[in-house]
């Protein structure tokens, strides 16, 4: 099936296909001198693998504000909020990752101090077929399945679960209150 045929499919079982997440984080530019600076979408920021993240919006620091923010380096920097150029987990970059950024010749440099997050891969035909298929369970969560499946709709990040039920050897529950019985 291709794309729109499984999405059709699914449509019948209420099921919706993942269509991808944007990764998200903060790059820190950092200046010689204080200064006013605008950042827009002509002002991509590129990391070492090449891969490129836009300005979420206009962002402005006027030189006033810039003062305040001295790096221990004696520099001064501009955290701005970038957002990844397409969806997926590849996006997903660690610490130090950006190296450069387009059309800001004043900055010294660009780097992230954290990881960027929440990039999701879009989908495939087979995928959402699969998980379609997963959803037709049972969906109270008195059930392995039912549980699985509305744990996975909620949180997709979840790649592994194991339901631990009643009297089960995995069991723990309530310690605090096995270790001081109280009587009445």
């Amino acid at each position: 099936l291709n794309l729109e045929e499984a999405e059709a499919l699914g449509a019948n079982l209420f099921a919706e296909r993942t269509q991808g997440v944007l990764a998200r984080g903060t790059g820190r530019l950092s200046f010689a001198q204080a200064q006013s600076v605008t950042i827009s979408p002509i002002n991509y920021a590129t990391s070492k693998g090449g891969i490129r993240f836009f300005p979420t919006e206009a962002q402005t620091i006027r030189m006033e504000e810039m003062l305040l923010n001295l790096a221990s380096d004696g520099s001064y920097y501009f955290d701005v909020n970038l957002v990844a150029e397409n969806p997926g987990d590849k996006y997903n970059i660690g610490p130090g990752e950006l190296s450069s950024i387009a059309n800001v010749e004043s900055a010294v440099k660009i780097t992230n101090l954290r990881r960027f997050r929440d990039g999701v891969d879009e989908e495939t035909a087979e995928e959402f077929i699969d998980k379609a298929r997963g959803e037709l369970t049972e969906r109270s969560l008195v059930t392995t399945r039912g549980i699985s499946a509305q744990i996975t709709k909620s949180f997709p990040e979840v790649r592994r679960l194991n339901v631990i039920g009643n009297n089960d050897p995995e069991m723990l529950r309530d310690p605090i209150a096995m270790s001081y019985p109280f009587s009445i």
